[in-house]
């Protein structure tokens, strides 16, 4: 998606895609796109304590 957006940066605005317009070709939901942005810029996981005590827990 965002080689897409990518190649659309020399473009005048008014002939870019919008973003809701590929997104809802994909039938992928904004609010998940924006997400998995987000966790992907930022890689640490902020639930990963969490996840050692419940992987304990439950050994």
């Amino acid at each position: 998606m965002d080689q897409i957006r990518a190649d659309q940066a020399e473009l005048p605005k008014a002939q870019r895609y919008k973003i809701g317009d590929l997104l809802s070709r994909i039938n992928l939901a904004k609010a998940t796109y924006h997400d998995e942005r987000k966790r992907i810029a930022n890689p640490d996981d902020k639930y990963c304590e969490v996840k050692k005590v419940i992987r304990r827990i439950c050994e």
